[in-house]
């Protein structure tokens, strides 16, 4: 029994280490390695079962103490080989490095070994020792013991066996093929054990198990065996591509590895995986980038570092290519194409990448050659015009020959030093460009030079022969011939270059006015910001504090509608800042049209006058209108012209005390050509401006700062939108005032005279509007997409006594039209900014509808586009009339009389 027990014993160890041998000597790839762990851990469980076996027959005379130790030892080995067997098993699995409960739930049997073996010194749990040898027996935890350390590839089989059931892709089911048998081998194995006390079993069938999984994989990979026809067809082809490359590795990114390299050193030398340290892709990445040549290293690093590959991946690019220099390990210089290709592991997922790598420098310089040849022949028959000078430089005579200009039979050929030295050292060259281009035209700086950049160029300042100034020149130099790397010829060419500089210099400077203009717009856009939300806040503090006070005293009615009105005024003064904003804005666009038509002058003085005239009297001030003129019809933006006088005439109320004078005055000064000179005075007796604040008037969100301004509203856009919309109706403005005096602003306008067939027809029907029809019959739909929007729109139309049905959006405004009856809606409230289908398109859809009566149904915008271009276009796409957005009641109700009058 004894004998028996050795020769297994020593089988198996002499197997172990065959194949452990084995696997070393092989070129293994990064997950194989876990082999050489398993079979190192199977040795040692072997050795410590042949000390096992000595203790047992009592072999060593150390008797029951003996026997005690040595299976304790045994027992401990097998749960450590059962744990690290489960690690490598996840691995294989998962094609990863286990987590941390995978390492935990591995060391449960370690753990429950160590009990119990503590447990088996004191009580003999595991096995009990009796007088003699032949009174051993196993104790009642030992078929536990083995249960635990060997369950953990219980659960391993029947996971992949069902895994492998499952399974239906080829190289998969492989795997998981694999993994079954190798966790069903050992585990039989283990479990015969029971029965088989003095046999072996648990480390022969670990190293068998290794052994035939190793040689499985082996097989796999070295000679395609196993693998699909694609699978085959794709090691074929890095096969291939590895032979004929100059260089080749493949790696994977994921785990910053490299499976298999070969990398070019110098002739019939080359540097292999096994002389890497790390093995990594990081490593060889650093060698190959430290033989590229310095110019070309900033590229290289660029496409091919581990992260940017990683990045190009990812943003969709599988293959890159460069081409750079390099210089090997014998000193020999290489032109290199290298290319690089990556793709996906089906299975792992993870990235992996192949990089070959072509010698391109033998058929490069051929093909430069080639081409400094065809450049020869078409230099040689080159104008002046082309080139000023045009030289064939020989580096191993030292001698230059002049191809341009043609016109010197003197010249011959020359040395190329001496023809340098002679431009240079004659003032030829500009004194302070002789020292840089004297060190780059001595012969041996030259050569290294167009060795390494291939083409050099310098620029320096000449003197004219015609002017005796000096002008810019550029002197370029290309290799001609090479003997292996180094050029033994040049063609040197001079060209005048002082037209070049010129543009260049013009260029910069405009690019520095750009800037400078880039830069103060940006300042001016901050001041603007800074500027236009403080304005907002103001009015946005008065409407937020007034509502919460009404809130508060919703049941005091007059405290109520203070608050109110309060509101109302805020939201007035929001409105106009808003409106200025806009118009400063479209005026800075160049979306201001000026449309001039044709006016009786005195009727839009006396409009003017009417709009202030209730103003002025609660101000008590005297507002007086004069009008001089021999031309009283004038062509003229009247729209413009109202919004320019409005400003000035609306600031000469806010800053005019109580019991002052405002003069609004139009005179005719002269006519040219039929054109009249009209001077346009605004005065009054306010509180006037300092000289200072005189001289920005006009620029944007200026306000003077004093005590009297800060208690007024205003912006600080008006003047500036005046001065804006004065000089582009084609007039000046400028202003006089005097500190507590008061302030004059004058205009001067050109205008076309004309007559009163000019004079367009002016009849209008004046109604008094929601009073002079009865709306309880009409039914409108108002297309609002709003919710807000449209609960305030619907009680201003029911306090008409019109019914109002609700769309939201112009999709369902167009089916709410299609499938009603002709006259059931007399109008419709159109919204123009609207998801699915704005205002817009959804009235051209109904004016397309095959029912004439429905299609020709009254469309009003009530919009906040409310620009006039805004107005044309509702106009265009088929709407009756447009009412903007804060509602106007009275404008509203005008609008729906003119419209339903019209239709009846």
């Amino acid at each position: 029994m004894y004998i028996d027990f050795m020769l297994f014993t020593v089988i198996a160890l002499a197997t172990g280490v065959i194949v452990l041998s084995r696997i070393l000597s092989s070129n293994m790839k990064y997950q194989e390695k876990g082999f050489v762990q398993l079979i190192m851990l199977a040795i040692c469980h072997n050795i410590i079962d042949i000390f096992w076996g000595l203790t047992y027959f009592d072999k060593l005379g150390m008797g029951t103490l003996g026997l005690q130790i040595s299976t304790s030892l045994y027992f401990c080995s097998n749960a450590i080989l059962a744990c690290s067997w489960f690690c490598f098993l996840y691995r294989m699995l998962h094609r990863d490095k286990p987590q941390k409960w995978v390492y935990f739930l591995a060391g449960i049997p370690v753990v429950l070994v160590v009990i119990m073996v503590i447990a088996n010194i004191r009580t003999g749990a595991l096995f009990t020792i009796g007088e003699t040898l032949d009174s051993y027996a196993r104790g009642k935890w030992y078929v536990i013991e083995r249960i635990g350390t060997t369950g953990y590839l219980v659960v391993v089989f029947i996971w992949s066996a069902f895994k492998l059931f499952l399974s239906k892709e080829g190289s998969e089911r492989k795997r998981y093929a694999i993994i079954t048998a190798f966790a069903f081998v050992p585990m039989v194995f283990d479990y015969l054990q029971i029965y088989f006390v003095t046999v072996p079993c648990t480390s022969v069938a670990f190293q068998i198990a290794i052994f035939i999984v190793y040689v499985f994989i082996s097989v796999e990979r070295s000679e395609n065996v196993l693998l699909s026809d694609s699978e085959r067809q794709k090691n074929n082809m890095k096969t291939a591509l590895a032979q004929a490359a100059m260089s080749y590795c493949e790696f994977n990114i994921d785990r910053n590895c490299i499976y298999d390299c070969k990398i070019y050193l110098e002739k019939d030398k080359y540097k292999k995986l096994s002389d890497y340290r790390d093995g990594s892709y990081t490593e060889c990445f650093e060698f190959l980038a430290g033989r590229v040549f310095p110019e070309y290293e900033g590229r290289y690093r660029s496409v091919f570092s581990l992260e940017k590959i990683k990045e190009s991946f990812r943003l969709g690019i599988p293959e890159v290519s460069l081409r750079y220099w390099i210089q090997d390990s014998a000193g020999e210089e290489k032109y290199i194409q290298q290319n690089l290709i990556l793709t996906q592991d089906e299975v792992t997922k993870e990235i992996v990448g192949f990089a070959y790598s072509r010698d391109l420098t033998a058929e490069t310089r051929q093909k430069q050659a080639v081409e400094d040849a065809r450049f020869l022949e078409k230099a040689m028959q080159s104008t002046l015009s082309e080139c000023d000078v045009l030289m064939y430089i020989d580096f191993k005579t030292g001698l230059s020959r002049k191809l341009l200009p043609v016109l010197e039979p003197t010249w011959g050929q020359k040395s190329f030093k001496d023809m340098v030295k002679y431009n240079i050292e004659s003032g030829f060259v500009y004194k302070e460009d002789q020292d840089d281009l004297l060190r780059l035209m001595e012969t041996g700086s030259l050569q290294n030079a167009l060795k390494t950049q291939g083409i050099v160029t310098r620029r320096h300042r000449q003197r004219e022969k015609e002017t005796g100034g000096y002008a810019w020149y550029q002197v370029i130099f290309t290799p001609f011939a090479y003997e292996g790397d180094n050029p033994v010829s040049a063609i040197m060419r001079v060209q005048n270059i002082e037209k070049v500089i010129r543009e260049e210099t013009q260029r910069r400077e405009i690019l520095n006015d750009a800037l400078e203009r880039a830069e103060e717009a940006n300042k001016a856009k901050s001041s603007f910001l800074f500027s236009i939300s403080h304005d907002i806040r103001t009015p946005m503090n008065a409407i937020l504090g007034f509502s919460r006070l009404a809130q508060k005293r919703i049941d005091d009615k007059e405290e109520t509608l203070n608050c109110l009105e309060k509101l109302d005024s805020a939201g007035e003064h929001l409105q106009r800042l808003i409106n200025n904003v806009l118009d400063m804005a479209r005026i800075e666009s160049g979306k201001v049209k000026i449309e001039k038509q044709a006016y009786y002058v005195p009727d839009i003085l006396k409009s003017l006058q009417t709009i202030f005239k209730l103003e002025m009297e609660q101000k008590h001030l005297d507002f007086i209108v004069d009008c001089e003129l021999q031309d009283e019809i004038l062509f003229l933006d009247r729209l413009h012209i109202e919004q320019v006088e409005m400003n000035l005439i609306g600031n000469a109320l806010k800053y005019t005390p109580e019991g002052g004078k405002i003069t609004y005055s139009v005179t005719q000064i002269g006519s040219e050509e039929g054109m009249a000179v009209v001077k346009v005075v605004v005065s009054d007796t306010g509180i006037g401006m300092s000289k200072e604040f005189q001289k920005s008037v006009f620029e944007i969100f200026t306000r003077e700062n004093n005590d009297v301004v800060r208690g007024v509203q205003g912006s600080g856009l008006g003047l500036s939108i005046t001065k804006s919309l004065v000089e582009m109706m084609g007039g000046s403005i400028s202003c006089e005032s005097q500190p507590g005096k008061g302030t004059t602003f004058t205009m001067i306008y050109k205008m076309p005279i004309g007559t009163e067939a000019d004079l367009p027809d002016m009849h209008k029907e004046v109604c008094d509007a929601g009073k002079n029809i009865d709306y309880s019959n009409v039914r409108v739909l108002l297309v609002e997409d709003n919710e807000l929007n449209r609960e305030i729109a619907c009680d201003i139309l029911q306090e008409f006594g019109v019914t109002v049905e609700i769309a939201g959006d112009g999709i369902e405004a167009v089916e709410k039209v299609t499938h009603s009856r002709a006259g059931y809606y007399d109008l419709i409230f159109m919204d123009i900014q609207m998801p699915n289908m704005d205002g817009y398109a959804a009235t051209a859809e109904i004016r397309k509808l095959s029912d004439r009566a429905l299609a020709q149904i009254p469309v009003i915008a009530m919009t906040a586009n409310a620009f006039k271009e805004d107005v044309e276009k509702a106009f265009e796409s088929g709407m009756n009339e447009h009412v903007a957005k804060p509602i106007n009641i009275q404008k509203l109700a005008e609008t729906m009389e003119k419209v339903l009058r019209q239709e009846r």
